[in-house]
């Protein structure tokens, strides 16, 4: 199973992704500020992210889920985050950015 942490301020976006995570190869966790120490993907929003300062993140684990409008892509990027979503996107791209993460992460720690 795989772990996924959810650290976003929109309770039904949340609640919508932790329904579609739940699916018996996942376990889900929604978190106020996410462990880095956790293996796992992180979906993340603005204020989390904010929160953890750049220097806490592995981004290459990273989906961000951002309200901000333009994002501050070079700063994403310079963390390692690959994945970003605008809150606009449904829950279901979000679900299938982690899972796009979880394979970049299984690649990238098993060759």
């Amino acid at each position: 199973m795989n772990n996924v942490q959810i650290a976003i301020e929109d309770k039904d976006y949340r609640e919508r992704l932790f329904a579609l995570l739940s699916d018996g190869k996942h376990r889900v966790y929604h978190v106020e500020i996410p462990k880095m120490s956790m293996d796992g993907v992180v979906v993340l929003d603005d204020t989390s992210f904010d929160k953890l300062g750049d220097s806490s993140l592995d981004g290459e684990r990273c989906v961000m889920i951002t309200r901000k409008r333009p994002p501050d892509f070079a700063r994403l990027w310079t963390t390692g985050i690959r994945h970003i979503l605008s809150s606009a996107d449904p829950p279901s791209v979000a679900q299938l950015a982690v899972l796009a993460a979880e394979l970049h992460v299984s690649e990238y720690m098993y060759g």
